[in-house]
């Protein structure tokens, strides 16, 4: 009989890597992600319903009608899934990420005070609580207080691609968002830098992978109207990758994470990186593409074999070339006309994901940096062509807008 593996959270790769190494999954979902189902209709996959991705108690109580003697580990299938999967399978002694990791891995709080404790650098920042900042007097002095100036970048604390970020003008702007705020938040310097991606995998506390990436523009960019777009740093660059290994090792010791796969966000430069946040699972976004068209690991498939304590599946291939991803743009509010797939066949392009299908009402980027008709896929001869072609496709996606119809 197969070994039951439970996924909380919808990811067709990691659920596919799962079903095509002999597992039985059985995938935990929200209502409204029961169509994942029918992506694996011909294959043994069977699912079941929980009430939300974040409640240990759902995901615990599933746990214990599906049979955890039957089960040998419990997988995170996105980002909210993190905490409740980790606290509901240590409940059990089932395999998962560790609690204490969770945690220090999902709020942005704790993890740069982590990170601050063990000299690792980080923007100035602070943790605001609506129970006790309420007035303009009360923001004022505690940003001074954490030499924060204006503007600067609001956040809740357990959120992910850029959900609920904002940038804050004045004491004003702060004092309003807190107090609309359900619980918590961030607030830290706004830094007027380069920010990168880098993923890697760790093993025994070491990392033993690691694939380096350049946001073209800074993910906050996107607030404003600007495509998401990223290019993995070709490996030719040893003194890139030499730098942001020892950075990502510093970075993932305080987190307490030894074993896993890890999308860690800095800014500034090699040699002199700032950490910005660090999610102890692949990276969003068409990031898992991007990484093994370029060096050959899937980041998914290493997700899992590190929770369930296999071997790590792949030895690092290094591609000619460069590749990338763009997240096409939107205009929110308006009904989509574009086909996404028109672009399938667009010089340089390997993969379209169609994110908002021709007829439905596209949604605002200043919303979320995965708000995008479609993610795709690019590949280059070199960096400055790929960087061409993310602005080729970027001007004829904006100009099928103009073409089309205002409503």
């Amino acid at each position: 009989m197969p070994a039951k593996v439970v996924v909380v959270g919808p990811s067709s790769k990691v659920i596919q890597s799962l079903l095509s190494s002999g597992f039985e999954v059985v995938l935990m979902h929200e209502a409204e992600h029961a169509v994942m189902l029918d992506r694996f209709k011909d294959s043994k996959l069977k699912g079941t319903t929980i009430s939300s991705y974040r409640s240990v108690e759902s995901v615990a109580s599933t746990l214990a009608v599906i049979g955890v003697d039957q089960i040998v580990g419990v997988i995170p299938g996105n980002e909210a899934a993190v905490v409740a999967t980790s606290f509901a399978a240590a409940g059990y002694g089932l395999r998962s990420i560790p609690p204490a990791t969770a945690v220090l891995c999902r709020d942005k709080s704790l993890q740069k005070q982590s990170w601050n404790a063990a000299g690792v650098q980080t923007a100035r920042w602070e943790r605001l609580d609506p129970c006790t900042v309420r007035t303009v007097s009360a923001v004022g002095s505690i940003l001074e207080g954490a030499g924060i100036g204006f503007p600067c970048v609001l956040k809740p604390l357990f959120e992910a691609g850029s959900v609920g970020v904002v940038v804050a003008k004045g004491v004003e702007d702060v004092l309003a968002y807190v107090l609309e705020s359900p619980g918590p938040l961030l607030a830290e310097e706004k830094l007027d830098l380069d920010e990168w991606h880098l993923d890697g995998v760790v093993r025994d506390g070491s990392i033993s992978h690691l694939t380096v990436s350049r946001y073209v523009e800074p993910l906050l960019t996107v607030k404003t109207g600007r495509p998401v777009r990223s290019y993995v740093v070709p490996h030719s660059e040893s003194a890139s990758y030499g730098d942001a290994l020892s950075f990502s090792n510093a970075a993932i010791s305080p987190l307490l994470l030894t074993d896993g796969v890890f999308h860690l966000e800095v800014f500034g430069a090699p040699g002199d990186f700032v950490a910005g946040e660090l999610a102890c699972r692949p990276g969003g976004g068409l990031i898992v593409d991007a990484v093994e068209t370029a060096t050959g690991i899937d980041l998914w498939a290493e997700h899992w074999k590190a929770i369930l304590g296999e071997a790590m599946g792949a030895t690092p291939r290094f591609a000619a070339g460069a590749t990338g991803f763009i997240h096409l743009p939107t205009v929110g509010g308006r009904i989509n006309h574009i086909d996404p797939n028109v672009f399938s066949k667009w010089k340089g392009v390997k993969q379209v994901v169609p994110r908002c299908p021709r007829g439905e009402v596209m949604p605002d980027m200043s919303e979320s940096s995965g708000a995008s008709i479609a993610y795709v896929l690019m590949a280059a001869d070199d960096v400055p062509t790929l960087l061409s072609g993310f602005e080729s496709i970027t001007e004829r996606t904006e100009q099928l807008f103009r073409q089309a119809p205002l409503e």
